[in-house]
């Protein structure tokens, strides 16, 4: 039988992760790695997603630890998964160290990249073809790789010719689009009823983003302008809409919580990643609203007919070591959804 392994470090990824095993790897035998990290709200999240779907795999989870055991226990797991022949390897973020690190030392036949975000543009750009992935990028990479050498000889060089499974709008031979056809049907089955009070009012759904915690904006002051500036000019055009904020799992609401009750928006905190939010309680919003969150991209394939709205975020307000990124995401968010500026 042939075997696939997924590595995941992320809700989304492990969404992902679990669209790819319904669309390639049906009736194989499939092992999907969890990687926990030090964030209790993302292990909940991961946890949560899990439970929403009945995928015949093979888990590993390599669990949240001290630094120095989680280091050793994930190169362990790849001496281990080393002696195994792969079929296929589904990975997240491409330049994440362990993901590096798998990628240069399994045998594998082929090599999926699958949406850890918005970064999958960038990535794209920089990886697609025949490339060469390089595991270390800096002295806190190669102290990594002489530790990881005591347990295993491991390469830190290898030519990829990558695959890529995404939401977003790649062009090539070696690109499937994923429509999200799993997740739609499965929740397609339930019968929910909506926490909103009436799906038939004018509700926006704004997603909240990330971008103060990662520091791609200078501050949660420029932030909290963007915001109110774009919700006030909502307003303005469409009184009679509700409008609900769901924050990004890395947000702080207390930042948050003075705008909302300034401008009567409703803040909604969940347990789940908002694509399974949204459908696990039937709600389907007249407007959905955002930076650019990837899920602009995703909730796009799930509903039909729902104006989607992208808030540009201005070049002075995103700070210097972030700005070639974030214009060209900017740039195909931009060509890709009505956009507010």
């Amino acid at each position: 039988m042939l075997l696939n392994v997924f590595l995941v470090a992320s809700p989304f990824q492990l969404l992902n992760s679990l669209e790819a095993m319904y669309k390639f790897c049906k009736n194989e035998h499939n092992i999907l790695v969890l990687f926990e990290n030090n964030n209790d709200k993302q292990n909940l999240l991961l946890k949560n997603v899990l439970a929403e779907f009945e995928c015949d795999y093979e888990l590993i989870v390599i669990k949240k630890e001290n630094p120095i055991k989680m280091f050793f226990n994930k190169v362990i797991l790849l001496n281990k998964l080393q002696k195994i022949n792969i079929n296929r390897l589904f990975v997240g973020h491409l330049e994440e160290f362990f993901n590096k690190l798998y990628i240069c030392n399994l045998n594998y036949k082929i090599l999926f990249s699958i949406d850890d975000g918005a970064a999958t543009i960038n990535l794209f750009d920089k990886y697609n073809g025949s490339s060469v992935l390089t595991v270390i990028n800096s002295m806190k990479d190669r102290v990594k790789c002489i530790v990881g050498n005591l347990i295993g000889n491991l390469k830190t060089m290898k030519n990829v010719d990558i695959h890529w499974f995404s939401i977003f709008d790649l062009v090539g031979s070696n690109v499937t689009k994923n429509e999200l056809a799993y997740v739609k049907g499965n929740f397609s089955k339930l019968n929910r009823t909506s926490i909103l009070v009436d799906n038939k009012s004018r509700n926006v759904i704004f997603i909240g983003s990330n971008v103060v915690n990662a520091q791609v904006i200078v501050d949660s002051t420029s932030y909290l302008m963007l915001l109110e500036n774009y919700f006030i000019k909502l307003r303005a055009s469409e009184p009679e809409l509700n409008i609900y904020y769901v924050p990004h799992r890395f947000e702080d609401l207390n930042i948050l919580d003075p705008l909302a009750q300034k401008l009567n928006i409703v803040t909604i905190n969940h347990d789940t990643i908002v694509e399974l939010f949204l459908l696990k309680n039937t709600i389907k919003p007249y407007k959905i609203a955002s930076f650019y969150s990837t899920a602009l991209y995703s909730l796009k394939a799930i509903f039909n007919n729902i104006e989607i709205e992208f808030i540009r975020i201005p070049d002075n307000l995103i700070n210097e070591s972030f700005k070639d990124r974030v214009k060209k995401v900017q740039d195909d968010y931009e060509n890709q959804f009505k956009t507010f500026k």
